[in-house]
């Protein structure tokens, strides 16, 4: 009998402690989770608070390039009296490149959507630049200036914008 007793009292002793031990583990756990959760969500808005300025810098300087190829900005540049005018159109088109060149790092910043339809832009008014012929500089000029018509670089800067909205 003394050690029935003696079970039953161990018993009322060993199981509400094993209740009271897993309850306090229970909470320490979740105290650790919303911890941790709380420590992922400050370090995403970090992340976002460094990389927003940057991939918004990304966008300006790819719009910036897209605007730099359109004829009216290679004419002004590049064109100078007495010019060859095959050697107009293989300056526009290397201009174009070195500006291309020039911005290529950005693209780690956007989708990879948006790299092709820049990357296609560029090379379509390249190509459409070199193929361009004309008898003298007023025809070259008409013929180069109808370029911006074929609205390539607007298309590849309109991506830009959809893009930026997607993400602000």
């Amino acid at each position: 009998m003394e050690n029935t007793i003696w079970w039953r009292d161990l018993l009322l002793i060993i199981v509400p402690s094993i209740f009271t031990v897993g309850g306090l583990l229970f909470i320490i756990k979740l105290y650790f989770d919303n911890n941790r959760q709380d420590k992922l969500a400050e370090l995403s808005i970090m992340q976002k608070q460094t990389t927003l300025p940057m991939k918004l810098q990304a966008y300006e300087r790819l719009a910036l390039m897209l605007e730099r190829f359109k004829i009216k900005n290679l004419w002004f540049r590049l064109a100078t009296p007495n010019r060859e005018l095959d050697g107009l159109q293989k300056t526009m088109a290397l201009a174009i490149q070195q500006e291309f060149d020039h911005n290529l790092s950005q693209q780690i910043y956007v989708s990879d959507a948006l790299w092709k339809i820049i990357i296609s832009a560029k090379e379509q008014h390249q190509m459409d630049i070199t193929l361009t012929t004309a008898k003298d500089e007023p025809a070259l000029k008409e013929a180069l200036f109808a370029i911006d018509d074929k609205h390539y670089i607007d298309i590849a800067l309109n991506a830009i914008r959809h893009e930026i909205q997607l993400f602000l």
